[in-house]
């Protein structure tokens, strides 16, 4: 069972109204202050654990992100706002452009989010070449996740592994 709909099956998890209330507050959050603030309520940390927490167990990063992210669009147009995505592959990718040395596989830390979110809006401002415009934010994120399940893929692959 993927490990996702734990929340769904566990004896110990959370009524589905409880985690409706913790997903809107940290969406009103970010739509009140900052994307990072949505991330920071959502975030399991020994700080942020108990009753008044705002983490959903099970749920990290990678989905709690897309949550963000798909709130924070227009809704007249469906353009992209302030919140993007953070899951492995732009990790992986980032790691592979920038050598940032993040973990691939943990809840990261509120400064990682804000550092991916700082390095997106960066990439999308800075024009591909002479009279080209910047590029939309979303399409920074989209090509880096692809590049980093690019990398995850080749890792995986029988073809590229080193000999033992």
């Amino acid at each position: 069972m993927p490990r996702r709909a734990l929340i769904y099956t566990r004896p110990d998890r959370l009524p589905h109204p409880l985690i409706e209330a913790r997903l809107a507050a940290a969406v009103d959050a970010m739509r009140r202050g900052t994307p990072e603030d949505g991330y920071r309520l959502l975030l399991r940390t020994r700080d942020n654990l108990g009753e008044q927490s705002g983490a959903v167990k099970y749920l990290g990063p990678s989905f709690f992100t897309k949550v963000l992210h798909n709130a924070d669009a227009d809704p007249a147009t469906g353009r992209p706002g302030r919140a993007l995505i953070l899951d492995r592959f732009v990790v992986i990718a980032v790691n592979h452009l920038e050598g940032w040395g993040q973990r691939e596989t943990v809840a990261w830390a509120p400064e990682t989010y804000t550092r991916w979110l700082a390095y997106a809006r960066e990439q999308a401002a800075v024009p591909d070449g002479p009279g080209s415009a910047p590029v939309r934010i979303d399409a920074v994120e989209r090509a880096v996740f692809r590049l980093g399940r690019f990398l995850y893929e080749q890792r995986r692959s029988p073809r590229h592994r080193r000999p033992s």
